[in-house]
């Protein structure tokens, strides 16, 4: 391990120095994804807080799956393989998508990043500046639009009551180096947060270089006692080389860190440049009204290298604007406290796209495909809670969306292959909280959602234009739970659900290309359990349990029936540990265990396909110590501690069983922490 033998004298002699603050409690955390305000335990929904300590403290940060895999019933994939970006799934929804996320709806400070198609990239998130993430389980299309499977809510940290400068540098095995500078302060009226970090990544399989740099900032200024405004800007400039997935033949031969050579000869690649800009106003009315406003807008451009010669190289252009207004209401209804939101939203996306012919070696050719592609939507939501005594709570949501999508084709030698669809679907929302105990808050929903196919997804297998028979899936949620808070030592959570799905869009390989066909019908039962506690001072534990039991009811394509098999990409059961320790002297280690079920890699549930499961187990350490203004934090890492042999990534449903990208073996990062508060 070169880079330990060269890290550990740097780091290892600044863990013996000066003393720091003390651990926290288990403390109550007030989430505002819900639309309404309310604490953890008083959610009538299943969701899930994640502070910045657990995001930040000793992370290698090359993902936001670093801080979670906490958060039961989430699992990610794609970890090592920055070409293809992390991939989420909550409840299974998002765990077959071929590119970036789906199914699920993430904002970063109240500004979307999922698109009105659906989808989301996040290779541009800066786990160095956030603050906060909130996980939203389960359909969730009444508060946030097309979410089958949930909502992920992200803010950056707060500015710094005083100017303060911090850096930050890691250095890893398979040539990770990332370097962080971020500027935080308040003077008056005026907050602001500046980070901008670089990473360049060589990975543990050939052909898997990353290099990415990226820029979140946030302004916020209070105008007067009743008015404050809140301004964000980020930005992307990446570029990854994608290795592959592998057959079991490949596996067999060796070595598991090789990449497919069709990745190689074709030099398969990707290039990616965005910005995304929005900006919030909030007004408080008086008498309980508030109005909350707020603009967005998103720039991508994207150049795909892909496997040749059998798929084209692709380009795009992507402008994404949005805005809406939410009015909201805090008073009496029938003689009880009431809550009440309505809010609009407006989007726009168009992508310019073009495909171009690629030979044997990878180089571009003829342009073959040029059209724009564009998605308008309209939405419109309420929301309701009214208190029904000290104990019981009743929260209603109704969303009303209409999605236009069109396509124009500016390639006209073969014909016109112009086209448009229209999807629209109102998702209603019941939510029922009984808290008999202070201990104790009991819930109940039924929820509904549905989701859209993508721009990406809508792509013809016969050739040019939009796939028209490709309809949007729908679900169905039941939902049970308890919660509570048990003085400051335990916070834990159980929750039961059923998702009755029809429609669901499935992937598909055809001519080395992904495409997506509807499955008649699936159901998705499954329990969650959560539990955080502090054993002593200084000393918590946190737990994270799933089962799944995840079918098609009916479902039959390409001459096969695929009625009662399960779902693939999504483990059977998944289990999350970890044991944290922090001293008033400034020391903290933090070992975490994740133990994932088997899976299935299509929907045949071939035997070539059945993914055993695996243990990866990761350890991290160091010191937090303060000398006056300055604040120096060093720490050191250990990855797959037991050097578990396991999959990073599953590709679904791909030809040849070319199903898997090995993950690396025991590996360790370590850097250091520098800030001066002025």
């Amino acid at each position: 391990m070169p880079v330990l033998r060269r890290a550990a004298p740097l780091f290892l002699p600044a863990l013996f120095a000066l003393p720091a603050a003390a651990a926290a409690a288990v403390e109550e955390v007030v989430v505002v994804s819900p639309r309404l305000d309310s604490t953890v335990e008083r959610s009538p929904f299943a969701i899930t807080a994640v502070t910045r300590e657990d995001i930040q403290l000793g992370r290698q940060q090359i993902g936001i799956d670093e801080a979670l895999t906490r958060v039961p019933g989430v699992f990610f994939q794609n970890r090592y393989n920055l070409n293809q970006d992390l991939r989420i799934a909550i409840r299974g929804f998002g765990a077959r998508a071929q590119f970036g996320q789906s199914g699920i709806r993430i904002a970063v400070d109240d500004i979307p990043l999922t698109t009105p198609d659906g989808t989301s990239q996040v290779d541009d998130l800066d786990m160095g500046s956030m603050g906060r993430v909130e996980v939203l389980r389960g359909p969730s299309a009444a508060l946030f639009g097309t979410a089958a499977g949930g909502a992920i809510n992200i803010y950056s940290e707060k500015p710094a009551a005083r100017p303060t400068v911090e850096t930050r540098a890691t250095a890893g095995e398979y040539g990770q180096r990332q370097l962080q500078l971020k500027a935080s302060g308040t003077s008056g009226k005026l907050g602001y947060l500046a980070s901008v970090r670089r990473q360049d990544l060589d990975g543990f399989r050939d052909h898997a270089q990353a290099e990415t740099t990226t820029v979140n900032s946030t302004v916020h200024y209070e105008l007067d006692p009743t008015l404050a405004l809140t301004a964000v800007f980020a930005a992307l400039d990446k570029t990854a080389e994608d290795p592959g997935a592998l057959t079991p033949g490949e596996l067999a031969e060796g070595p598991r860190d090789r990449a497919r050579q069709n990745s190689i000869d074709c030099n398969v690649r990707e290039t990616a440049e965005q910005y995304r800009t929005g900006v919030v106003l909030r007004k408080a009315l008086g008498e309980g009204q508030s109005l909350r406003l707020r603009g967005y807008l998103l720039d991508r451009d994207f150049d795909a290298r892909l496997p040749c010669p059998f798929v084209d190289h692709t380009t795009f252009d992507r402008r994404y604007l949005g805005g809406g207004a939410e009015y909201q209401l805090a008073g009496s209804l029938l003689g009880q406290d009431n809550r009440f939101i309505a809010g609009v939203e407006v989007t726009a996306q168009e992508d310019d796209r073009e495909r171009f012919d690629a030979d044997s070696d990878g180089n571009r050719g003829a342009l073959t495909q040029q059209q724009r592609e564009s998605v308008d939507s309209v939405a419109l939501y309420l929301q309701d809670e009214l208190a029904l005594g000290d104990a019981l709570a009743l929260r209603l949501s109704g969303r009303y969306e209409s999605l236009d999508f069109k396509l124009r084709d500016d390639s006209l030698a073969d014909g016109d292959d112009s086209g448009a669809i229209t999807f629209d679907e109102f998702t209603p929302m019941a939510g029922l909280r009984w808290s008999p105990l202070p201990w104790a808050n009991l819930y109940a929903n039924v929820s509904t959602s549905f989701e859209t196919p993508s721009l990406n997804q809508l792509e013809d297998p016969a050739g040019p234009g939009f796939l028209e028979a490709l309809e949007a899936q729908t679900s169905t949620n039941y939902e049970l739970g308890i919660k509570g808070l048990h003085g400051d030592r335990l916070r834990y959570e159980v929750a039961v659900f059923r998702i009755d799905l029809e429609d669901e869009l499935v992937p598909f390989e055809a001519d080395g290309d992904v495409f997506y066909r509807n499955a008649g019908s699936s159901t998705r039962e499954g329990l969650e359990i959560a539990a955080e506690a502090r054993l002593a001072e200084g000393l918590r534990l946190t737990l994270a349990y799933s089962y799944n039991e995840f079918r098609y009811e009916r479902f039959s394509a390409g001459g096969e029936t695929f009625d009662g098999n399960t779902l693939p990409g999504v483990p059977e059961s998944q289990l999350f540990a970890e044991l944290a320790w922090t001293h008033s002297a400034g020391w903290y280690a933090t070992w975490d265990l994740l133990r994932v079920g088997e899976l299935y890699a299509n929907d045949a549930n071939s035997p070539a396909a059945r993914v055993d499961g695996y243990t990866v187990s990761n350890l991290r350490f160091g010191r937090q110590y303060r000398l006056g203004a300055l604040a120096v934090s060093p720490y050191l890492g250990i990855n797959n501690l037991f050097d578990e042999t396991y999959f990073a990534n599953i590709r679904v449903n791909q030809n040849f069983n070319r199903f898997f990208e090995p993950a690396p073996g025991r590996n360790v990062y370590g850097g250091v922490g520098v800030s001066y508060r002025f």
